[in-house]
């Protein structure tokens, strides 16, 4: 309850930033770049890959809120999660949005992954 409510806040702070959050690049990938990076496709194979190294994160998605695609909070107070960089919910151009489509579909793909093969 703890971490949904803090995520609550974090999420209702970081709508008023006009300033996407970072990448998570640490801890994501032993290659260090971002997950929003990959297609969907990629989601169950690097999902399973993480659960077999005990890493049964969630993942959390940014647009207007923080949502967790295919899960539930409970899911990821439960599991822990990180954020992936989707770059918000304000977009300039077709890339920016074809980018945070693809990290919502990864994210989703992710997530169902994880459920399935954690305990």
């Amino acid at each position: 309850m703890t971490r949904t409510l803090t995520a609550l806040a974090v999420v209702c702070s970081l709508a008023a930033c006009a300033t996407p959050p970072a990448p998570d690049t640490v801890g994501s990938d032993p290659n260090g770049y971002a997950l929003a990076d990959h297609v969907p496709s990629d989601a169950p194979a690097l999902a399973r890959e993480a659960a077999a190294g005990g890493d049964h994160r969630l993942i959390g998605f940014i647009g207007f809120a923080l949502v967790f695609p295919g899960a539930d909070p409970a899911a990821a107070d439960r599991l822990g999660y990180r954020v992936i960089d989707a770059g918000g919910d304000s977009f300039t151009t077709e890339e920016q949005r074809l980018r945070s489509d693809r990290a919502y579909g990864f994210a989703e793909q992710w997530n169902t992954t994880i459920l399935a093969v954690s305990p």
